[in-house]
């Protein structure tokens, strides 16, 4: 109740230090709201407290000093669950009394001034012993109070980490379901491919049963015109098709690559922010924002600088070149995707022409159909297997590469928390053995 704000300050620094409180309040405003939060800071270093209640002189009558002992016992004894040790006194009176001037005008019996009693119960009935007691329990009680403290301060650090550590859990576990849905689904997008390319191989046979006849005779030995019908019947719009649903693929591919950083940064965010937990440690929680914030920036700049046109760009263009290697001859890159299939599948049926038939013979057309759709198929099966092999390459890179770039950028936080969780464990086993053994003190 200081007008000096200071002097509370000063006071509030000796009670850690004090063996015993005499705790002073007034009968006019007796246990007033600011003397209540007083009293409960000095209760938390559990010190002995004496209750001296001043200025007897000032009430009227025995009952109302009674009524005004009574509330202020009552009051004591809710706020720190004991009861309440009493003394009412008039400082002023007895101040007389010592002087020998002349009695005070106060209304009540003088038994009612109890300065007497307070002397005597703290020279006569605090004796050696009880001093004693006093003067070892204090810093007893000030060091439980301090483990009690830090206790709280670890608890709640701990609550936080805990949560740090689910939510760590959970991103991990959200990018390994990535992974595994990434997976799953690429098989759906492969078979679409693979669908384009098995209704090539049906039409190609198709195509070969109808052409490798005597009564082509005239188309087969014309090379140009052999490659063009087998380009507009058999390779159609293939290429097209494929171009398209790769095209679709990358599409899918960057599409989730962003969906997940973005899912990582918001819990992250999130976690910044906790609810219900309030951190008394500025070092503890300045430390741990500010890794928050670091890696949540981080990321928010890789989210920034995400340009799906670009990074679908670079890609297709990826892709486009494996599947061009994958369909390619020697001398044939500078064709078209789809001359360069018709080319590649058509020259190794054997059939391009004139030469081929010189070679052969025209007798042996029907025998030869059978061994070029053979061929046909297997360089069919081939390509199939090149280009699934090609796609299925970039898309474990791009996967693998996006994932770990994920992990890599919450590695710092995901460390920090399990270096806090081991700081835990190892300061909780300590603070016990510290309590345990400054109880064992206590009981003695």
């Amino acid at each position: 109740n200081a007008i000096v704000r200071s002097h509370e300050a000063i006071t509030e620094h000796f009670i850690p230090q004090s063996d015993l409180v005499l705790f002073v309040t007034s009968v006019e405003r007796p246990f007033s709201e600011s003397e209540r939060l007083f009293l409960k800071k000095i209760q938390s270093w559990s010190k002995k407290v004496i209750v001296i209640i001043t200025k007897i002189d000032a009430v009227e009558s025995e009952t109302d000093l009674l009524q005004v002992v009574d509330f202020v016992k009552k009051n004591y004894a809710d706020l720190t669950r004991t009861g309440a040790l009493v003394f009412h006194i008039s400082a002023k009176t007895t101040l007389k009394e010592k002087l020998g001037k002349s009695q005070s005008e106060s209304k009540l019996p003088s038994h009612y001034n109890q300065f007497k009693d307070l002397e005597k119960y703290i020279h006569e009935t605090l004796d050696a012993s009880e001093r004693l007691q006093l003067k070892l329990s204090s810093p007893l009680n000030v060091c439980a109070k301090l483990l009690s403290t830090y206790r709280t301060l670890l608890d709640q650090q701990a609550e936080l980490t805990r949560g740090d550590i689910a939510v760590m859990k959970d991103i991990t576990e959200d990018i390994e379901i990535f992974e595994h849905d990434m997976k799953r689904d690429f098989k759906y997008q492969e078979s679409r491919v693979d669908n384009i390319l098995l209704k090539l191989k049906e039409r190609g046979d198709t195509y070969l049963d109808e052409t490798l006849r005597l009564s082509n005779i005239l188309m087969l030995v014309r090379d140009e015109k052999m490659k063009s019908d087998f380009e507009l019947r058999v390779v159609r719009d293939s290429t097209s098709q494929i171009d398209s649903l790769v095209s679709d693929i990358i599409d899918w591919i960057v599409e989730k690559n962003k969906s997940e950083w973005k899912k990582v940064i918001d819990k992250l965010k999130r976690r910044a922010q906790p609810e219900k937990v309030s951190i008394q440690s500025d070092e503890f929680e300045i430390t741990r924002k500010e890794l928050l914030q670091s890696i949540g920036n981080n990321i928010s700049d890789v989210l920034r600088s995400y340009d799906k046109h670009q990074e679908s760009i670079a890609l297709s263009n990826k892709i486009q070149q494996s599947m061009f290697h994958a369909v390619a001859l020697a001398g044939a890159s500078a064709l078209g995707m789809g001359a360069l299939l018709s080319v590649s599948l058509l020259d190794f049926t054997g059939i391009l022409g004139a030469s081929a038939l010189a070679a052969t013979g025209l007798c042996i057309i029907p025998y030869r159909r059978v061994t070029v759709k053979r061929e046909f198929d297997k360089k069919i099966d081939n390509l199939r297997e090149r280009l699934m092999g090609a796609l299925q390459t970039h898309f474990d890179d791009e996967l693998h590469n996006s994932c770990t770039k994920i992990r890599d950028a919450i590695s710092p936080f995901s460390t920090y928390v399990q270096k806090q969780e081991r700081h835990y464990k190892e300061h909780s086993v300590k603070l016990d053995e510290l309590v345990e053994q400054t109880k064992t003190l206590q009981d003695k």
